[in-house]
């Protein structure tokens, strides 16, 4: 959906399948999901949100722990939007929101991971991945991540690296890129060094998911990729931004 409205409420949905809405995060949409037991799409989603599934809440979120009694295990796949602050920094909290958040979702297969185009985000990593246990969703079922705006920030390798070392079945990571080193050359493919050197700073072949696959796109990922997903041409046209190294 991309109506302008403040709260989105689905009280008895036995049937839908998706929610979508891209700028869910951006106009900070109090979200409720009481009934929808055969959702399997829930995205954009972030931490401007005030989310309810069922008696689960995240709201105003600072909170260290939250104890998930509503879960969904029908949802497969989860799109999160990470906005930077106005400032240009990752919120300091998003590593806690967003594990938390995953707990919600034990069969979850497939994360997308949105996050800022414009030129003055940073690069700064505020939080630590290093102590953080693993949750259902990464121990029996994610398979794919995909990092929709990648432009080699700390704070995305950190999550790449951690996401990679803790999902035991992940088959393929996908890091669609986008160099913005300079403004000369903003929003241009990065060069194929550029590409090389992140997979050296990621370390990916030393982790635990040795058999997944690691793909660098030449571009970011298409606005409208989640309403062409499923056309034939479109997937066949998709791997051929792909960089061959």
């Amino acid at each position: 959906t991309s109506g302008d409205f403040k709260e989105l409420f689905i009280d008895d949905a036995p049937n839908l399948e998706q929610v979508l809405g891209c700028y869910l995060n951006s106009r900070s949409v109090k979200i409720m999901i009481a009934h929808a037991p055969k959702l399997e799409f829930f995205g954009y989603t972030g931490m401007n949100n005030e989310i309810e599934f069922g008696n689960t809440k995240f709201t105003k979120f600072r909170e260290k722990n939250i104890h998930a009694e509503t879960i969904m295990p029908s949802l497969k796949t989860l799109a999160v939007d990470l906005m930077h602050t106005p400032d240009g920094h990752i919120n300091e909290h998003y590593i806690n929101w967003f594990m938390q958040l995953i707990k919600v979702f034990p069969c979850l297969e497939t994360i997308y991971i949105k996050s800022d185009s414009w030129s003055e985000a940073r690069d700064s990593s505020p939080g630590s991945w290093d102590v953080l246990a693993s949750v259902p969703c990464m121990d029996n079922h994610l398979e794919k991540v995909v990092f929709e705006v990648y432009r080699g920030q700390e704070w995305q390798r950190d999550m790449a690296k951690f996401l990679h070392g803790r999902s035991r079945f992940l088959k393929t990571m996908e890091f669609h890129c986008m160099d913005d080193t300079s403004r000369e050359d903003y929003g241009r493919a990065p060069t194929e060094e550029w590409v090389r050197k992140q997979q050296e700073l990621l370390c990916l072949d030393s982790r635990a998911s040795r058999d997944a696959r690691f793909l660098f796109f030449k571009s970011q990922l298409v606005v409208n990729h989640h309403e062409f997903s499923h056309n034939e041409s479109y997937q066949r046209g998709y791997y051929r931004d792909m960089y061959n190294l």
